[in-house]
Order: structure tokens, then sequence, then C-alpha cells
């Protein structure tokens, strides 16, 4: 996954989201209802209300632990410290720091963010084939497709049966 386009999907989200993931008490938490928190929309699962944490999630949990988590971790921040009114900004600051290009607002309009970097393996047939080519190699394609039939991935939003793509 591109920081670019994380970033753009991220953005799009929380920008279009526009409201905090929260419980009843105030705390963070992965989804409430239609609601999710930045990291949490980046999981493909459908619906992620029984996990506590992001790390948690099946699909978060296959994300390379590279200099990526650095760009999730400040994401998550924006969205679990500073207040909606902010997020634009902080957003441009995350932006800048990592030397990528901004989403703001104005951006919503555009293509950019739309599609969920890390769906692209399970929805893109090139990658697909690849992903079920290294579950092949080490023994585990069954559970590959029974991941599939339990978890509709999410795409930008939309939940589509890739089993039948």
């Amino acid at each position: 996954m591109k920081p670019q386009d994380i970033l753009n999907y991220v953005s799009r989200f929380l920008l279009t989201q526009n409201a905090a993931c929260v419980d009843g008490s105030g705390a963070c938490v992965c989804q409430v209802g239609n609601l999710r928190c930045a990291l949490a929309s980046l999981a493909i699962e459908s619906d992620v209300t029984n996990f506590i944490i992001p790390h948690e999630i099946p699909s978060i949990k296959l994300l390379p632990k590279n200099e990526n988590m650095l760009l999730l971790g400040n994401l998550m921040s924006i969205h679990d410290r500073k207040p909606i009114s902010q997020w634009e900004y902080e957003l441009a600051h995350v932006a800048a720091i990592f030397r990528l290009q901004p989403f703001g607002k104005r951006d919503l309009q555009s293509g950019r963010g739309k599609q969920n970097p890390l769906s692209i393996w399970y929805t893109d047939p090139f990658y697909r084939k690849e992903l079920q080519k290294i579950h092949s190699r080490a023994g585990t394609g069954n559970l590959l497709e029974d991941y599939l039939k339990a978890w509709p991935v999410v795409t930008g939003g939309i939940c589509q049966d890739i089993l039948s793509a």
C-alpha cells in the first residue's frame, strides 16, 4: 500500500463521516453503527463492532509492519484526539510531515481516495491471484475462501461479494 493512497482514503473517510466514532462514554471505538474510527476505516470486514481496538481486526493485522504504521498512527490520533473542526487542518499537517499531497474537503469531489487500498488485494484480479498463490504455498487457500465468505469486502463503503467476481 502506498502512503498517498492510505492518506487519500482515510482523509476522504474522515471528512465524509465528519463524526468521531465513540461509545456512550465518549471513548473511541472501532465501529458504532455506520461510524468507524480512522484505522478501522481501512478494514475490509463489513462489521467490526466486536473489536475493541483496530489492531485486533483481521485485515488490519495483515498490514505490513513498515513505515506506513507511523502514518496510520498519526491518522488514528487525529480521529481519537482532535476536534472534528480541526481534522482537515490536521490531515494537511500529516500530509506535509510525510511529504504527501494533502487531501481536503475540496478533494471530496475528485476520484481520489475512493478505493480502499487494502481491498485491492481482494478485488483486483491480478492481486487476488497473487494473494491466492501466497495462500496456496502456505497451504491456507481454504482459509482465504472461508474468510471471504464470512466477511464481505468493503471497498470504499460498498460491500461486495468478491467470490463471484
